[in-house]
């Protein structure tokens, strides 16, 4: 197998593998932080549907000149993919997320398909596009909601300076 057939065969995997995970997560019932598992999916969707979309607009727009392909989609749906499993299972996730989100970049470069600068835009922009939904999503709900998870981990920021509990008024 030639380094390029390998770097086919990582980069056609991953997105189909992180798409899996997104969708049994709910249904194994992980121990950690948990939400109803339409709301986790319609965050997942949200999000991942978000991101690519910008970077699909960010390739028919040509943001970046010399770059037509920037950012990356399938780095983009890669890192927020990984991103709302490590929003829902807390940051243990990373030591999975991380070489996953790695394997894809090194693949679309090697492969020829992608510069490390669009794989390093979609990294940026799956990642942050992820944060800014989870957080709206998360600010937009009202408490007391039937389903509402425990109180756990959380990766918003919180106390003196956060909107989260702990939070002082003015």
């Amino acid at each position: 197998m030639t380094v390029h057939a390998l770097a086919d065969l990582l980069s056609t995997a991953i997105n189909p593998a992180l798409v899996l995970l997104v969708l049994e997560e709910p249904l194994l019932g992980h121990q950690g932080r948990q939400e109803p598992w339409p709301r986790f999916w319609g965050r997942s969707a949200l999000s991942i549907g978000a991101a690519v979309g910008l970077a699909e607009a960010g390739k028919h727009y040509q943001i970046w000149p010399g770059h037509p392909l920037f950012p990356s989609g399938h780095m983009t749906f890669a890192t927020a993919a990984a991103s709302c499993l490590m929003l829902r299972r807390g940051l243990p996730w990373l030591g999975i997320a991380l070489p996953l989100i790695g394997i894809m970049g090194i693949s679309l470069v090697v492969g020829g398909w992608h510069t490390g600068t669009e794989v390093f835009g979609g990294l940026a922009l799956g990642g942050f596009i992820t944060l800014v939904c989870f957080g709206l999503l998360r600010q937009a709900r009202r408490p007391g909601w039937p389903g509402e998870p425990p109180a756990g981990p959380d990766l918003m920021p919180q106390g003196k300076f956060g909107t989260g509990p702990g939070t002082k008024p003015g």
